[in-house]
């Protein structure tokens, strides 16, 4: 299969790599490290990096001057890529109105896709997708080694690191493995940045956020519902704004505050929501820590991901006194799918 991946980037002249909506730092790293990998064997083929939605400014320590387009509703001319790799995409409708708007000329594209999602169906005619991995780029690694190691630089190595790193919380989440860490040893070997990376990722937050993970930690609730434990918390937008938090370039305090959530010892998944009133949506993220399939909410939801870490898009903005009434009918919904 990776000798099929390498003869498609071979024959084809111009590239399109796809990240999907809500893009995070391991779709990011993977899709600038395969840009690069590709370009330091294939100098003169074009490649471009898209995704619906803009990257948060966070991201910035490494993505230095690279271009990723930020693209929604522009149209594909016919002939201007003779080969897609979608990245991290658990479902070729995660790259939104890009996928709308192109329909025709995406379906009859060529595709590979790369993922490390449960959800993922398979979509592409290449398909390499290992859902017990904790990371994208984790899978592109391996991609690149059996292809042409000796093309990871050291600011491949480091792109790569950074997403593994991020996806697995610091090595901490449950699908993190063996394979992991000794991925993580390799990369080192190839010049990766392991303490720059660290230090931003971790290390290195903005005085904003501190202000929304302690406002978003006093208002954290608790429901006991049918056997289950659920804490949540929620904020808005205007709320946001209002403890002078940007939404659009930062959201380390959303996955700070399901971390710290779901430490939580009698809980059994853990919810934090953002309603957005002016947009009339709401974005959720999940987190369990036990054997509850977090992703099964996810996908009732117009969502999903993984086992243990989903995240979902409401299409209304949720009134806060509905969201007791909005995670019991999760629940319900649940034990009829376990049959418990």
């Amino acid at each position: 299969m990776y000798k099929d991946i390498s003869d498609k980037i071979q024959e084809a002249n111009n590239i399109i790599i796809f990240g999907h909506d809500k893009i995070d730092g391991d779709c990011i790293w993977a899709c600038i490290s395969t840009k690069n990998w590709i370009l330091r064997q294939y100098p003169s083929k074009k490649i471009d990096i898209y995704t619906p939605t803009e990257v948060p400014q966070m991201f910035d320590f490494i993505i230095g001057n690279e271009k990723i387009i930020y693209w929604e509703n522009n149209k594909i001319k016919e002939g201007d890529s003779d080969l897609a790799i979608f990245l991290d995409c658990g479902a070729i409708d995660r790259i939104w109105a890009t996928y709308e708007n192109n329909k025709e000329i995406i379906d009859n594209m060529f595709k590979i896709n790369i993922d490390h999602h449960i959800s993922n169906i398979g979509f592409g005619e290449i398909n390499v997708v290992e859902a017990n991995k904790p990371s994208s780029c984790q899978v592109v690694y391996k991609i690149m080694k059996d292809i042409n190691k000796k093309s990871i630089s050291p600011s491949i190595a480091t792109s790569l690191l950074t997403g593994i790193m991020m996806d697995t919380q610091n090595y901490s989440i449950k699908p993190t493995d063996k394979e992991s860490f000794e991925i993580t040893a390799e990369l080192i070997e190839l010049w990766a940045r392991r303490k720059d990376i660290h230090d931003k990722l971790f290390g290195s937050k903005k005085f904003e956020d501190i202000k929304m993970i302690w406002f978003l930690l006093e208002r954290i609730k608790n429901i006991k519902y049918k056997d289950f434990s659920c804490y949540y918390t929620y904020t808005t937008i205007d709320e946001i704004e209002a403890k002078w938090a940007d939404n659009k370039k930062s959201e380390w305090y959303k996955w700070e505050v399901v971390t710290m959530m779901n430490q939580i010892d009698d809980a059994d998944f853990v919810i934090n929501l953002t309603i957005d009133n002016a947009e009339n949506h709401t974005k959720i993220s999940f987190r369990s820590k036990t054997s509850f399939d977090v992703n099964k909410f996810a996908n009732w939801v117009w969502g999903g991901w993984h086992k243990g870490a989903s995240g979902a898009k409401l299409n209304y903005a949720i009134n806060p006194e509905e969201i007791e009434s909005l995670i019991k009918w999760l629940i319900k919904k649940y034990e009829i799918a376990e049959g418990i």
